[in-house]
């Protein structure tokens, strides 16, 4: 069941990233988008997705939970869910 959870949690992340790409597309084109940027707010939205949507009970999870469902540190998922990687 973890596997299975952690493979929703993988494809909701890239499709929004996806997402947010397509929509930065004319500006990437212009501007670019490194990397490192792009892994950034991969992290950053799949830390978003495994703290809303894995919850008990409708609640959101904590940090200890969400670090054990994306593989991050603990440290890494409170950057990402404070938004200070970006």
């Amino acid at each position: 069941m973890a596997s299975a959870s952690s493979t929703q949690v993988f494809f909701r992340v890239f499709s929004r990233a996806a997402v947010a790409q397509s929509r930065s597309c004319t500006c990437s084109s212009v501007a670019g988008i490194t990397w490192k940027d792009f892994a950034e707010l991969a992290k950053a939205t799949y830390v978003e997705v495994a703290t809303q949507e894995f919850g008990k009970r409708g609640r959101p999870t904590n940090v200890s939970r969400t670090a054990v469902l994306t593989g991050l540190a603990r440290r890494e998922v409170r950057k990402a869910a404070r938004g200070d990687s970006l």
